[in-house]
């Protein structure tokens, strides 16, 4: 999983790997400096031509607890159902592990029905609080749920 700094580069990527997505959403995503890209490549080491995921997060302290608010994530239609979307999600929580803080860590994320599955053999859970940071991106939720995994106990 690498970080990349210039998160406009790859929007094009982020577009065709989410299908569906609000143009409007993506531009306030990709133009936020505090969203960060993380790209996950077949081969472990970046290749530009190998990238099959990715994921755009915001991370923030609340409470002393460092949230980290996923945003997109998307696999390349030709390598879904092949396990890769569950090794994108394990990387980005080794990342989280990784990252140096005295604090928990949380991943909190909203998925539709269709992806629900997926996070919950994920071990993320449904949780019946608002997150306005989300909020804030996609609006209020009539659809859906928020989802959240600790990624270090204590």
């Amino acid at each position: 999983m690498l970080f990349i700094k210039d998160k406009n580069k790859y929007s094009n990527i982020i577009k065709e790997y989410c299908g569906n997505i609000n143009d409007g959403y993506l531009d306030n995503i990709i133009s936020d400096s505090k969203s960060k890209l993380l790209v996950y490549c077949i081969n472990g080491y970046f290749n530009e031509n190998e990238i099959i995921g990715f994921i755009v997060y915001i991370k923030s302290l609340s409470k002393s607890i460092n949230n980290y608010y996923m945003l997109l994530c998307g696999i390349d239609k030709e390598y879904r159902d092949y396990g890769y979307g569950n090794c994108l999600l394990t990387e980005f929580e080794k990342f989280i592990k990784l990252s140096k803080s005295k604090y928990r860590k949380k991943v909190i994320l909203h998925s539709l029905d269709d992806t629900l599955h997926f996070y919950t053999k994920n071990e993320y859970i449904i949780s019946d609080l608002t997150y306005k940071t989300i909020e804030n991106y996609e609006g209020k939720k009539s659809s859906g749920y928020y989802l959240i995994k600790y990624i270090n106990k204590f």
